[in-house]
């Protein structure tokens, strides 16, 4: 007899919150110079709607976002940008 250990499959740059698949980037923010800078970036993504995590690291400057939909990686793009926290990469 051959058992099989069934893997739930999810799609890169994916997690999963109660259920729903979210979709999660990194995103490399180089005029990130303390901790302020990352709640100022906290403070607007977390403003559009279906983001639900931002985590930061100064010392790093980069900045990890966990969305669903209605939001899109375009509009945290073009929030970043607007806010001169600008994504490279």
């Amino acid at each position: 007899m051959v058992t099989f250990n069934l893997v739930p499959f999810w799609f890169p740059n994916s997690e999963v919150n109660g259920g729903i698949i979210m979709e999660s980037r990194t995103f490399s923010i180089p005029n990130i110079s303390c901790g302020h800078c990352v709640m100022s970036i906290k403070n607007e993504l977390g403003e559009i709607e279906g983001v639900a995590q931002i985590e930061g690291v100064p010392e790093t400057k980069e900045i990890t976002v966990a969305w669903d939909a209605p939001a899109t990686l375009e509009m945290l793009e073009a929030k970043l940008t607007e806010i001169n926290y600008p994504a490279v990469g």
